[in-house]
Formats: C-alpha cells, sequence, structure tokens
C-alpha cells in the first residue's frame, strides 16, 4: 500500500457542493502509511461543513475498496 494508491482511491470521493473530488480539492493531507495501517487527515471546507457526515460515509466506502489490502484507516476530520 502506497500514498499513491491511498489518493487514487480518495480521488473517488467527490465533494457534492464544488463537485471536484477531496484530493484535488486538497482536502487529504497528512497521509502516513506503516505496513497495513493508513492514517490521513480530511479537512473539511468549513468548520461547520454541511457534508461531514457523507464525507464520513464516503470514507467507509473507500475503506471498502481497499479491504483486499486488509488496510486498518484512521481519519482525523
Amino acid at each position: 500500500m502506497t500514498e499513491k494508491e491511498i489518493l487514487k482511491a480518495l480521488m473517488n470521493v467527490e465533494d457534492t457542493d464544488l463537485k471536484k473530488d477531496i484530493v484535488t480539492l486538497g482536502m487529504v493531507r497528512n497521509i502516513v502509511v506503516c505496513g497495513t495501517n493508513v492514517s490521513f487527515t480530511l479537512v473539511l471546507t468549513t468548520t461547520a461543513c454541511p457534508h461531514k457526515e457523507l464525507h464520513q460515509r464516503a470514507m467507509a466506502n473507500v475503506r471498502h475498496l481497499l479491504v483486499r489490502w486488509a488496510v486498518l484507516f484512521a481519519i482525523t476530520l
């Protein structure tokens, strides 16, 4: 598992208001890959982001895409 593979998977998560993926928008930061453990920070567009719950569900979906690598995620919002 590499940072590039994580970013590629996260490019499938779109901000519904801005119509761009969260990687392109610079919302994914501090990616750390240590064996099968992955952590990163998801920076929301505003502190009162109305789509926070949507983003959390999308992250869960991405995690399922990467399950074949037995990846453990830690996401900070």
